[in-house]
């Protein structure tokens, strides 16, 4: 059977045959999704049952963050709540779940594992880990007439915790805990057991004052990121290969990216917003060995980088049989349907205009190919790639071409004290998946100097825009650079229906306290490229003639000629039909409307 994909951090694919139109699969009413109360919405996107559902959310795949028993035991900083209590998990607009006796006994948030690691060479037998949902589980509030406030959650959208906030909370309840004897004893008793003896206590007071000490320094490199954005390339190159050489394989994380959703990736040939990689097992093995699977570590915690090579350098968590069960369970998802209970019905004459105009400025670039026939790997069609200069947005993220990785006392196993980072992950990646003897298919990285044009099936549902988070809406993605909001906060996730995206808070002074700056004049965040305007920036106004050579392709970042706002809000009404959930153009003319697929829970 072809190798489908799960991407948790930043990007993914999976499976199905070509020739004949995708088919429509009937999505099966979800029985009983995470707790939640009366206020939340579930939108129905896939067929799993109670147990699969439960898997998908709590299964490992071998990733490490902090001892399990620490997590469970762990008070938060300023209460004697427990950290993973709803109150505060919901703050960090994570998602509290139920307990389940087989994959969640302990009751975690959605996205939380336990992960066992008998190997372990520091003698931690059982982990915290996260899973695919963690970061891939979006997040929408709404108003109802008859409900009132509403949380909407769309299954492998963009979760919009900010990482830094979490890594901040999770430092400070470390560090109050060992620094606080009355939280220090309740932690103690629990972690220890038997063994709390005053030696064994004073260590581990010591391990907790240093891992929160480690997480606000984390949080601090990645304060920059906000809401709903990773560095993955860069944050998970640093985790690996820093333990061969501290110095010089410590990069910045400056390229932070928007998290895309899951829905349909199973179906395309490249993945990664640059369409970096192809085979989607060792795409899975390198992002769970950057998230943290305890590749290259040592004995002694006191020594920062190995200064010797192991008997078994590549020995760690990783869990590829139960990356293929997830990779399994998130083929499945579906893209959301537009919720019309909720934000009203879609406007079906405005929608057909919409599906022309779409056809004319946005399917060359947006609608992939399909293939002749599926790749080894399962995949249907062509992902379109776009070269930087000629889509205009912010290159920041393509920098990582160039970033080199110090092989240090693998030299030998890498074949070269340094390579670019690129060709080290390929290597890496390939010798752990025939370690794990799932997948000896070599694995091959491209990094290309383009973007890829990601299909729109679900768009509606996973804002802010362009690969980078820089736009709000998608109003402003149509619009000339001068009409978007050069700086506004992220964090109140309240939906606008009209102009489909987060409701704009422009910056001022003394506002949005406690959420995110989003500043598009800094690097790595301009919201420029990507434009449909008038005229070339330099006062030329585009002719008749100028505006249909568009269609071949754009230059400097102007797709088209500029949009009419009716233009641009009938492209919006058409992204929320259902007419691009299976990927290929339908030459009809009127666009497919699909009932939405919604539950309402009770209490």
């Amino acid at each position: 059977m072809a190798t489908r994909t799960l991407l948790a951090l930043g990007g993914v694919a999976f499976l199905l045959a070509v020739s004949d139109p995708l088919p429509a699969i009937e999505q099966r009413t979800i029985t009983s999704p995470p707790a939640s109360n009366h206020n939340t919405v579930w939108l129905r996107q896939t067929p799993w049952t109670d147990e699969e559902h439960a898997r998908y959310y709590h299964l490992t795949s071998g990733t490490q963050l902090i001892p399990y028993n620490w997590f469970l035991a762990l008070q938060q900083a300023d209460t004697a709540e427990l950290f993973k209590a709803g109150d505060s998990i919901s703050r960090l607009r994570l998602v509290p779940d139920k307990a389940d006796p087989t994959h969640n006994r302990d009751r975690l948030p959605v996205g939380f594992t336990r992960t066992v690691y008998s190997s372990d060479p520091r003698g931690i037998k059982e982990y915290l880990g996260i899973t695919c949902a963690f970061c891939h589980t979006g997040e929408l509030h709404a108003s109802s007439n008859d409900r009132g406030r509403l949380t909407m959650y769309i299954e492998g959208g963009a979760s919009m915790q900010d990482n830094a906030e979490f890594l901040d909370a999770l430092g400070a309840a470390l560090r109050r805990t060992a620094a606080d004897d009355v939280k220090f004893s309740a932690f103690a008793s629990a972690v220890l057991e038997q063994k709390n003896d005053p030696d064994a206590k004073a260590l581990l007071r010591a391990q907790v004052a240093k891992a929160g000490a480690d997480m606000v320094g984390k949080a601090q490199s990645v304060r920059h990121w906000g809401s709903g954005r990773f560095d993955a390339l860069n944050r998970g190159s640093n985790w690996v290969f820093m333990p061969l050489d501290p110095a010089k394989n410590a990069g910045p994380l400056d390229a932070p990216v928007s998290i895309p959703p899951l829905w349909n990736v199973h179906l395309y040939d490249w993945v990664q917003w640059n369409g970096s990689f192809q085979n989607p097992l060792t795409r899975n093995i390198a992002q769970v060995i950057g998230i943290g699977a305890g590749l290259f570590q040592n004995a002694d915690p006191r020594k920062l980088h190995l200064t010797e090579r192991p008997p078994d350098p590549f020995v760690s968590s990783l869990d590829v049989e139960r990356l293929q069960q997830l990779e399994d369970l998130v083929a499945a998802i579906k893209p959301p349907h537009w919720p019309d209970v909720v934000f009203g019905n879609i406007d079906e004459q405005l929608a057909r205009k919409g599906k022309q105009l779409y056809r004319d400025n946005c399917k060359h670039c947006h609608v992939p190919t399909p293939l002749e026939q599926p790749t080894p790997f399962g995949q249907r069609f062509k992902m379109k790639m776009i070269p930087a200069d000629e889509v205009g947005t912010d290159r920041t993220y393509l920098n990582f071409a160039s970033r080199v990785v110090y092989t240090g006392v693998l030299e030998k196993d890498f074949g070269s004290p340094s390579l670019p980072a690129g060709k080290a992950i390929e290597w890496l990646t390939t010798t752990l998946a025939k370690r794990s003897q799932r997948d000896a298919t070599p694995n091959e990285l491209e990094m290309r100097n383009a973007f890829m044009a990601r299909p729109h099936a679900g768009v509606w549902a996973t804002p802010p825009f362009l690969h980078n988070g820089s736009i709000p809406t998608l109003y402003e993605v149509l619009s000339p650079v001068e009409e978007r909001t050069p700086c506004f906060y992220l964090g109140d996730l309240e939906f606008d229906p009209v102009n489909v995206g987060y409701v704009v808070r422009p910056c001022r002074n003394g506002e949005g306290t406690g959420w995110f700056r989003f500043d598009t004049t800094l690097p790595g965040n301009s919201h420029a490229g990507h434009e449909f305007r008038k005229d070339d920036h330099a006062g030329h106004t585009f002719t008749q003639e100028e505006c249909k050579s568009f269609e071949n392709g754009g230059k400097n970042g102007i797709l088209g000629c500029e949009l009419s706002r009716s233009q641009r809000l009938a492209i919006i009404e058409y992204l929320k039909t259902c007419d691009l959930d299976d990927v290929a153009w339908d030459q009809q003319e009127a666009p497919r409307i699909c009932e939405a697929r919604r539950t309402f829970l009770p209490e």
